[in-house]
């Protein structure tokens, strides 16, 4: 038992040398047979512990029992715990969540805030070959993808699980042959739960019908399903790095072309990555989610699709946009100097005026632009785009819509907010963009006034 917990040590760099582990303890057989391996291996590796238990208030007075048992757990071998008592079903209810998916939740929160109180590096949890056996059924029974079927990660950031390979039967063998006690949850017993079902009613019988080392033979699988998903993520990586055009707090702006050039595999990773790379995680994600977005990616502009926690995604030209419904737009507004720097909601706006036209004289880029200091009516102020706004561009005769010209010029939407430089007769420029035909350069132009605009 203990050779196989080292192996996997070993095997997956579960745990190094001056660890301080906190050990997360139900009281059932296998976090007790965890917590016992590791102190057996305290003096091996120079490990310290500290022991958490969350009541979660489900089971009344078993639940009281499990912390009580927990506390003299602790006090017996002489580690230091943290018990805490919750009211798990209010706060599920509050935040409209199932009652697996809301335990698995707090509990998790709870175990990343007493690690970070008791300066634990590490965070053991006590799932079993049988748990990852259970998981990788439910998802397949409830519709997942390859990376659903890798099931549940040796090591994921803080947390370790050193029990994976190891099968509950040989965990009960441990703690009947070492006279350990441990509790039993009834609620291990209700079928009500689909993860009970598969574990009391569906794995039994497809170890007597269809293989009797049922568990071995998932856990290969997961192995092997593992190896393949972490040679494509390194691929998936690699071009979705490159494919970012602009990474914010309010949106992810992607190349349509490098999402659509590689591989399905790939392309499905990519998004994947992008929305967890937005949203923080994967919850309520699903693969209909992912492929929606791909069907976008090879469709219409300016169409859409809905995520859950109100995200969207959006097709502008050749762009990927996803942000959040409601984020707000930034605003620009503030005076401009005739002469000299002054700074409006992070722009940088550098003024100067010069005598006479000169013929080389042209801009640099769209952030740069001269005018014919005469034909402007001071003052000048920088605001953002109004509906209707519209100006004579620079070339042209009539008076055209900003919106047409975004349009025309395939500006993308999540680039459309650009601020104008305005005096009282209106547009002058659009920053970034083009400006009018108003107050342009001639041979006659007796003072220039030259703007360049820098974005802070």
């Amino acid at each position: 038992m203990v050779k196989k917990v080292e192996s996997s040590i070993r095997k997956y760099d579960l745990i190094c040398k001056n660890d301080r582990i906190l050990v997360a303890v139900s009281g059932g057989p296998d976090s007790v047979c965890l917590l016992y391996i590791l102190v057996g291996l305290k003096d091996k590796y120079s490990l310290s512990f500290h022991i958490a238990h969350l009541n979660h208030s489900f089971r009344g007075k078993e639940s009281q029992r499990d912390a009580t048992f927990v506390r003299n757990l602790a006090k017996r071998i002489g580690i230091p715990s943290t018990i805490e008592k919750m009211n798990v079903s209010k706060i599920i209810k509050e935040r409209k969540l199932s009652k697996e998916d809301g335990a698995r939740e707090i509990r998790y929160e709870f175990l990343e805030r007493v690690a970070e109180e008791q300066n634990c590096n590490k965070i053991a949890l006590g799932h079993t070959a049988d748990d990852q056996a259970e998981t990788v059924l439910l998802r397949l029974f409830k519709g997942t993808g390859r990376t659903g079927i890798c099931g549940i990660p040796p090591k994921r950031g803080k947390i370790i699980r050193p029990l994976i390979e190891v099968r509950r039967e040989d965990v009960l063998q441990y703690l009947n042959k070492n006279k350990i006690p441990w509790l039993m949850d009834s609620s291990n017993l209700e079928r009500n739960y689909l993860r009970n079902f598969i574990r009391l009613d569906i794995i039994p019988t497809l170890k007597k019908r269809v293989n009797p080392k049922l568990i071995d033979a998932i856990s290969k699988f997961v192995v092997l399903s593992r190896i393949d998903e972490s040679y494509l993520d390194m691929e998936a990586d690699e071009l979705y790095t490159d494919a970012i055009i602009e990474k914010k707090r309010s949106e992810i702006v992607l190349k349509i072309d490098s999402i659509l050039s590689s591989h399905t595999a790939i392309s499905m990773r990519m998004v994947r990555k992008a929305i967890k790379d937005f949203k923080g995680d994967l919850r309520k994600v699903t693969a209909k989610h992912i492929e929606s977005i791909l069907r976008l990616c090879r469709g219409e502009t300016g169409k859409k699709v809905s995520l859950p926690f109100h995200i969207i995604a959006e097709k502008s030209y050749d762009r990927l946009t996803l942000s959040k419904i409601g984020e707000s737009v930034k605003g620009y507004k503030g005076v401009v100097k005739i002469l000299g720097v002054c700074v409006i909601d992070g722009l940088k706006i550098f003024t100067a005026v010069q005598k006479k036209f000169k013929k080389q004289w042209k801009n640099k880029n769209d952030f740069e632009a001269y005018f014919d200091l005469d034909e402007i009516s001071p003052p000048l102020y920088i605001r953002n785009r109004l509906p209707g706004d519209k100006f004579i561009p620079l070339g042209m005769k009539g008076e055209k819509k900003i919106k047409d010209i975004f349009i025309d010029d395939k500006v993308p939407k999540d680039e459309r907010n650009k601020p104008l430089l305005i005096d009282k007769k209106g547009i002058l420029w659009i920053i970034g963009n083009r400006r009018s035909e108003r107050a342009k350069l001639k041979k006659r132009t007796e003072k220039v006034l030259y703007m360049k605009v820098e974005k802070l």
